[in-house]
């Protein structure tokens, strides 16, 4: 058998480790994570990174093979491929999309978004490049990520004015909404104030021209 014993060692090691990582979905292939301020606090601080799953290894976990869409089912895929009983998945893809999720969530960074498939590299690198070119756009984080009772919005937007945030279900029904003023280029905390849902809560703000979505994930 070609058993991978050190990616095994290590998914064990994060699931125990957080009781909600098992649960973050995979429906997208990028995962963007941020450090927190401490382990624990749910708020993010610095740079926001991406790390990119193989896109085979997504769409495997979507396709209703027997696991579930989310960490917990790729560690059990990955664990059927690498001992052999299942080929579906080619054994460097299904450690390489391992290691991704172990590197995402390292030193207790936190989920702040996902990105759907891109042709671009698995390979880690920074969500935002230094020298740049600046460009005005609406900046919109959920934290903690994935949340138990309660998650906040971490809003900059590049123009000031009143601020419609929605919330929907997976399913597309409506179940909440909010406003808020926001002052151009500072960071507005929101408070999400509707119901604890379990699952994915899609959020949609619009203020202006400008529009920004995202996906926040209730494990309760």
């Amino acid at each position: 058998m070609n058993v991978c014993l050190d990616c095994s060692r290590f998914v064990r090691t994060n699931l125990r480790t957080s009781n909600t990582l098992g649960n973050v979905y995979l429906t997208n292939d990028t995962l963007v994570t941020e450090a927190q301020t401490s382990c624990g606090s749910g708020i993010p601080i610095g740079t926001a990174v991406k790390f990119g799953l193989p896109h085979s290894v997504v769409v495997y976990l979507n396709s209703n093979n027997g696991y579930s869409p989310d960490v917990s089912g790729l560690f059990h895929s990955a664990n059927d491929v690498l001992g052999g009983v299942n080929a579906s998945v080619t054994p460097p893809d299904v450690q390489a999309a391992v290691a991704r999720i172990n590197e995402a969530f390292d030193g207790c960074r936190i989920l702040i978004g996902t990105l759907p498939f891109s042709s671009s590299s698995w390979l880690t690198n920074n969500f935002t490049t230094k020298n740049a070119p600046e460009k005005r756009s609406l900046v919109v984080s959920a934290f903690p990520n994935p949340y138990e009772k309660q998650f906040n919005l971490k809003i900059i937007s590049p123009v000031s004015g009143l601020a419609t945030i929605e919330f929907y279900l997976s399913n597309g029904i409506k179940i909440h909404s909010q406003s808020k003023f926001l002052e151009a280029n500072v960071a507005s905390i929101v408070q999400y104030t509707g119901p604890v849902r379990h699952g994915a809560l899609i959020y949609k703000l619009e203020i202006g021209k400008y529009r920004a979505s995202g996906i926040v994930i209730g494990t309760n």
